[in-house]
């Protein structure tokens, strides 16, 4: 719901079973195709009910308003949002207790020749962690083996999924070139390659650990029937402070939204 120009409040109750995952088998070929996978892990089946609230607030969003609909053409500012998360105890059986606080800043700069830069910013913890079940910790994806993720929430090398209860920074950032460089290349120019890169770190209190990472590669726009997409190879750099280097080559996909005329990242 926007309450006024730029900000929007968005509000939800769950009422869940937890129940654990028992029996699975993965494929021998899933795990050569995605990488070292998490297990599942076994724990008593418990009720929870759920509060979540996400404000959303950009500064001098500009905007149109056509027949049936508001059209944002974005801001000079940054996106921010607070999300919190309030696990009820004692309500309808829920054996969940804590308090959850997240910040994140996220922007889009269109530098004009020099092609357009997006970073995404988030910091949380928890406020109260009375009764927190390890499904309800903070989570951050496991990388794929040959796939980029979506780098503007995710990491390329950072390995299985890791999780957290305590103060967490997360940053990324991607900066599309477009034809900045390539196109300044004779005989190069006419393939319609693109150079892209970014970065991502991430450190966490409770195990003082840090992750940083790089990748940078190129990628061509191709457009099917009337949808825009971006297809690039990658190389990703990676180190942290509980292994060695790490290196891979990825396969990235990217979308483009017509509604929102912007890229996924």
């Amino acid at each position: 719901m926007e309450f006024f120009n730029g900000f929007y409040t968005d509000f939800k109750l769950f009422y869940e079973l937890q129940k654990p995952i028992v029996g699975l088998e993965l494929a021998p070929w899933s795990q050569e195709l995605f990488g070292e996978q998490n297990l599942p892990e076994d724990f008593d089946p418990y009720r929870q009910l759920l509060f979540e609230a996400q404000i959303t607030y950009t500064p001098g969003q500009q905007y149109y308003l056509e027949p049936y609909r508001k059209v944002i053409l974005g801001s000079k500012y940054p996106t921010f949002k607070l999300h919190y998360r309030k696990g009820i105890p004692q309500i309808f059986g829920s054996n969940i207790d804590f308090d959850f606080l997240e910040l994140s800043a996220t922007q889009e700069l269109k530098l004009k020749q020099l092609g357009v830069m997006r970073y995404n910013v988030f910091a949380g913890r928890f406020l109260n962690d009375n009764s927190v079940r390890f499904i309800e910790h903070k989570w951050f994806r496991g990388s794929d083996r040959y796939f980029l993720s979506q780098p503007l929430l995710s990491f390329q090398l950072l390995g299985p999924s890791i999780n957290t209860k305590e103060t967490f920074v997360q940053a990324h950032l991607v900066h599309h070139f477009n034809g900045f460089l390539m196109n300044k290349i004779p005989l190069i120019n006419k393939l319609g390659l693109q150079i892209a890169g970014g970065t991502g770190a991430l450190y966490i209190q409770e195990s003082n650990f840090f992750h940083a990472e790089l990748f940078a590669g190129l990628e061509r726009p191709i457009k099917i029937k009337n949808q825009l997409f971006k297809l690039g190879v990658y190389g990703a750099l990676s180190d942290n402070n509980t292994s060695v280097l790490d290196t891979s080559i990825k396969v990235g996909f990217n979308v483009y939204n017509p509604f929102s005329n912007s890229w996924m990242w």
